[in-house]
């Protein structure tokens, strides 16, 4: 969010933010309303309830471009704009492909319900580049994938910017290694679940101790703190506490299994001075430069593997 609207705010744009859901946390409604954003939330603007419509009837006009973001979110809305011919621009960030995780999950676990899903899910999202008049992506892997069967324009943009910190301590003043995650996101709780049940036991048996930072922890993460003492879990960070961790920690470890698009945890860490070790598809997406012109433009690989 912050990228986006910083870009669009230093442009001259009036940026309208609008929140679909009733709860939304109020420290980011700050952060976005001190930088000039106009943010659209409670009752009024609730999804379920269709009070939006009332909204964009009343600015169908007055608004020159819309960005949309998540088709489990904005399916309806782009249904809407279309039904009722929106003059404007629409783009489309899906942030990373969410079928692709669908189906690597109901391969690892055998589950055809999943492959039920991931095919809804990929319904969903084709639907929002095809109707787009131009679609954001990240990883230039997935916009190879997608050029291969939709037609809409697709840009590649820069992932995330992160504030680098020059001053940032020496390897030898540090030690112990690091997740951060939002474990309202399943790729990241059956990361640690496997991390923890199959690796950490060595670790913890050469002195290397495991902090596991970030949102909605489940208790079962909780739960091997009874196992291993030197395991440190830690809910609901505030920024300046993380801040703290990532300049203590020797190493991060991102061992997903499952996920789609650029990491931001990666990418987090990398530009918080602190090496990254993970799993092949914790690096999805992040190529070398010269690499990206011919796989994003010139070949579609297998993402679904």
């Amino acid at each position: 969010i912050n990228n986006f609207t910083d870009s669009l705010l230093a442009l001259g744009c009036d940026v309208r933010f609008w929140v679909p859901n009733m709860y939304p946390e109020a420290h980011y409604v700050k952060l976005l309303t001190d930088k000039g954003v106009t943010v659209l939330h409670g009752e009024e603007y609730v999804q379920w309830n269709k009070g939006w419509e009332k909204y964009m009837m009343a600015h169908i006009d007055d608004i020159d471009a819309i960005l949309l973001s998540r088709s489990s979110i904005s399916l309806p809305i782009m249904k809407y704009l279309r039904r009722h011919r929106f003059p404007g621009k629409i783009f489309y960030y899906g942030h990373d492909l969410g079928y692709l995780t669908a189906r690597q999950e109901a391969a690892l676990k055998g589950d055809k319900n999943l492959l039920e899903i991931a095919d809804r899910v990929q319904q969903a999202e084709d639907y929002m580049y095809r109707q787009a008049d131009g679609a954001l992506m990240i990883s230039p892997e997935e916009i190879a994938y997608v050029k291969a069967y939709i037609n809409t324009p697709i840009y590649h943009v820069p992932a995330y910017f992160f504030d680098v910190d020059a001053h940032s301590p020496g390897y030898s003043s540090r030690n112990g290694i690091l997740y951060v995650g939002g474990f309202g996101h399943p790729p990241n709780t059956d990361a640690m679940l496997w991390f923890l049940e199959e690796m950490y036991a060595t670790l913890e048996e050469k002195g290397i101790h495991l902090t596991i930072a970030g949102a909605k922890i489940p208790d079962s993460i909780f739960a091997y703190q009874q196992r291993f003492p030197s395991l440190r879990v830690m809910s609901d960070v505030p920024t300046d506490v993380l801040n703290d961790l990532y300049a203590q920690t020797r190493i991060a470890v991102v061992p997903l299994r499952l996920g789609a698009g650029i990491k931001g945890k990666v990418l987090e860490a990398m530009a918080k001075g602190v090496p990254v070790v993970g799993t092949d598809r914790a690096f999805e997406g992040l190529v070398k430069e010269k690499e990206f012109a011919y796989t994003a433009y010139n070949t579609a690989p297998d993402l679904s593997a």
